[in-house]
Order: C-alpha cells, then sequence, then structure tokens
C-alpha cells in the first residue's frame, strides 16, 4: 500500500468496513485532488466499478463501466497485501477498490474448504501453480504468484469453463497450500494431459469443446469418455473406471466430429467383444508420442451408432 498517511489511515478504516461505497467515493474524491497520474487512474477505477455494479450482470451499461475499469487498472500502482480469509468476506468490495492483480492475499492460516478440489483439479492447480479460494456466482477466485499472467488465467478459464479472477500469493505459500490441500497424488497423471490428442480438430468451437473434455477426463484420473447422443443434443461424460465423473451437455456436431476424426486413424487392431465391434488406436500427440485408446461402439445403425465409447489405455 502507498506510504502516504491519509491513504493508510483510509485503508486502515476501510479495511474494518469494506462495504462502505461511500467511503471509497470519498476517497476517490481525495485521490483525485492529489493530481499525480496513477491516483488519478485509482480514482476513475474505483468510480468505474462503483458504477458498474448499479447495473445487471451482462447489461451493456454494466460492460461499458468495467471496460472503462480495465482500461484504468494498469495505472494503478498502489497494491495491498491482507489475509486471504478478509479477501474471500469481501471479494466485490475489495475489487472495486483495487484491480486484482494489485491485492496480495497470504495464505498462512487459511483454510481451504473441502469442495476445493471439486472447483479445481490437482493436476491444473500444480501445473499452473494456482490455488483456488473460493467460488461465487460462477466466479472462481484464485491465488497465483503472477496474477499479470492472462496466458495462465485464461487456459484456467477454458479448461474449468468458468469466469477466474486471480489476486497475488507468494509462491512458497501457494505450493505450500496446494501439498496441503491435495497431498501426494494418488495417481501418477498420464503425460498427455497437458497434450491435446487432437491434432487435425483445431481451429473452431467444437475443437474447444472436444479439448475441453479430454483435459477435464485426464485432470480426473479418467480413463474414458462415452458420447452419447440424445433428444436435446449430445451427452458427453467422464468416466473412471466406469464411475461417472461430469456429464456434460454439447452440441450433437460434437459427437460427430469426434466420432469422425477416430475413425480417420489407421486401426492398430480391430476385432468385437461384448457385442461391440472394437478398434485400437493411437491418438498423435503434439510431441510425437501416441496416446494409445479403445473404441467401443455397437454396428452401426441408419448410418451412424447412438453412442460410442472411448477408453484411454495407459
Amino acid at each position: 500500500m502507498s506510504s502516504h498517511p491519509t491513504a493508510d489511515a483510509f485503508m486502515r478504516s476501510y479495511l474494518r468496513t469494506p462495504t462502505d461505497a461511500t467511503a471509497r467515493l470519498v476517497f476517490a474524491d481525495w485521490l483525485e485532488e492529489t493530481g499525480t497520474d496513477s491516483n488519478v487512474a485509482w480514482a476513475r477505477y474505483i468510480r468505474a466499478k462503483i458504477e458498474a455494479d448499479r447495473y445487471e450482470h451482462h447489461s451493456p451499461e454494466r460492460k461499458a463501466f468495467e471496460d472503462q475499469a480495465a482500461k484504468f487498472a494498469p495505472l494503478v500502482r498502489a497494491n495491498l497485501t491482507i489475509p486471504a480469509r478478509l479477501f474471500v468476506d469481501f471479494p466485490k468490495s475489495l475489487l472495486q477498490l483495487l484491480p486484482a492483480p494489485n491485492i496480495t492475499v497470504k495464505l498462512a492460516g487459511f483454510q481451504l474448504p473441502q469442495t476445493a478440489f471439486d472447483w479445481l483439479p490437482e493436476s491444473i492447480a500444480r501445473e499452473n501453480c494456482v490455488l483456488s479460494l473460493d467460488l461465487q456466482e460462477r466466479v472462481l477466485f484464485l491465488a497465483t504468484a503472477d496474477p499479470g499472467n492472462v496466458e495462465t488465467i485464461q487456459r484456467v478459464e477454458f479448461f474449468l469453463n468458468r469466469d477466474v479472477i486471480a489476486v497475488r500469493a507468494e509462491l512458497t505459500e501457494i505450493l505450500s497450500a496446494i501439498n496441503a490441500t491435495y497431498g501426494q497424488p494418488e495417481v501418477e497423471f498420464a503425460d498427455v494431459s497437458y497434450e491435446s490428442p487432437l491434432i487435425g480438430l483445431e481451429g473452431d468451437d467444437i475443437a474447444s469443446t472436444l479439448s475441453w473434455i479430454f483435459f477435464a477426463t485426464f485432470s480426473r484420473g479418467g480413463n474414458g469418455i462415452v458420447m452419447i447422443m440424445t433428444p436435446r443434443g449430445c451427452e458427453a461424460r467422464c468416466l473412471r473406471f466406469d464411475d461417472v465423473l461430469l456429464t456434460e451437455q454439447v452440441p450433437r456436431e460434437v459427437f460427430t466430429r469426434l466420432l469422425e476424426h477416430l475413425l480417420s486413424l489407421e486401426p492398430i487392431a480391430e476385432y468385437r467383444e461384448r457385442g461391440m465391434h472394437c478398434l485400437d488406436l493411437n491418438l498423435p500427440l503434439l510431441s510425437g508420442r501416441p496416446c494409445p485408446v479403445s473404441l467401443e461402439r455397437l454396428d452401426e445403425r441408419a448410418g451412424r451408432p447412438d453412442w460410442f465409447l472411448l477408453r484411454f489405455r495407459w
């Protein structure tokens, strides 16, 4: 935080009642009166965030003010360090005061809820060195050593299909909290967890959906994906030894695209088992290593099956 005594006094007072929007506006007036570029930007950030909150989510008015705040956020120089529990209790109010990358949380003594594993699979946490702090209204709050790393945030958003807001924490504290939360992995995840086995399918929304389904399966230690045609479209089920880990409703085109891709590959073996037509295949990875799978499906009816099962063999 700034060493200016007025700003320090405001912050100490504000953190006792962080929901006080009037106090934020009074502080914004003082910031603007100082005349420094960073303080003026900070004042305008605060006002834009407060104005945005007057409108419904996804409304054009709210988006316009959020865009204004985003424009001023990189110009704000102040930083604030607070306990993680305080941030989790008042994220909305604190983010109306400062941009997320300007907030550092202290993880010492912070107890993550038992559901933290459901919000953020272990493989994603360890690969990206991020820690889930809380999930509120489909927004996942994360701690990371580099909240300004847009690529990491976008990657996590893509794999989890959630909005993500990241604040800063010390790397050593994050690693310690990850180990305390997940412990030592009981299953060694396959290397393909971080390589999309969908070479040749990149480039559109369907490919993105398929990538998410594969990663969701791998990150949870799954070993299979069932695709089922339904009246509403297609249902994708991620499996771990035939137990359903996750079910997603996806467009019918996802079913067709993946099946056509699998059938375009040269099979290693073709056979019948349990009344199924089975193919053993190797999905190519970017590294050049194969991802061995088995495709199981009923004999085609009216040109294509109603479902198929893809099992990963490792």
